[in-house]
């Protein structure tokens, strides 16, 4: 309860890794929320929220992180390598949420997706706002192979993102739920989304490199 717990199996079912972080008696709770491999490298990053003083290193070594609130409200990414070594961990200040498949691959780098509250620092002058410290708004940010933001944006409006999906020509795939009518596009473009009551959507965004997705499509289901 509130630990993270990792077990890597051979191709026949025989457990040959495991690891656990967190300490629940000691306050120092983990909330996993999603997870990605890298199949060629065997690495797997995991994002979640925690609280209190945590090991993430399940090692010999030793990685505290302390987070600020104590309701397990502080995100985190973590990268470990395929025989479950710390490779880095990034924490976020705050109240940080993250989607059940809320990370995937982008030509050799990370996009990670789901909901703030407030204000976020998520590091390299990459800082993102929700409309109110109440309101819980949608996110988007892209890190690069050693943790470190690259750029991200936020939808204007209470909802979230759970899924991102990276397709081709460099576009992104995101579902998620909005409930209120809302404006999908972070540029000064504007798409709007409407609904009345809560709402499920896919919406398909288009970047580049060096610059804020554009909104392209939406659909409410």
């Amino acid at each position: 309860y509130y630990k993270l717990t990792i077990n890597k199996f051979d191709n026949v079912g025989n457990r040959m890794l495991e690891m656990t972080i967190g300490d629940f008696p000691a306050g120092a709770r983990v909330n996993p929320q999603s997870v990605l491999m890298d199949k060629t490298s065997g690495d797997i990053y995991v994002s979640g929220t925690f609280e209190g003083m945590v090991d993430f290193d399940p090692g010999a070594g030793t990685v505290y992180e302390l987070s600020s609130s104590s309701m397990y409200q502080d995100g985190f990414i973590a990268k470990y390598d395929q025989l479950l070594n710390l490779n880095w961990v990034q924490t976020y200040e705050g109240k940080v949420e993250f989607g059940k498949y809320g990370l995937d691959f982008c030509a050799g780098e990370i996009v990670a997706v789901g909901n703030i509250s407030g204000t976020i620092d998520f590091g390299n002058g990459n800082i993102l706002s929700s409309n109110t410290t109440s309101s819980v708004s949608p996110f988007f940010i892209t890190i690069n192979s050693t943790g470190v933001t690259q750029n991200g944006f936020t939808i204007e409006g209470y909802g979230r993102f759970n899924t991102v999906h990276t397709c081709s020509n460099n576009s992104f795939a995101m579902t998620g739920m909005i409930t209120d009518n809302t404006d999908m596009d972070p540029t000064a473009a504007t798409l709007i989304l409407n609904a009345t009551t809560t709402s499920s959507f896919t919406a398909v965004y288009q970047s580049t490199t060096t610059s804020i997705p554009e909104a392209k499509q939406t659909e409410t289901i």
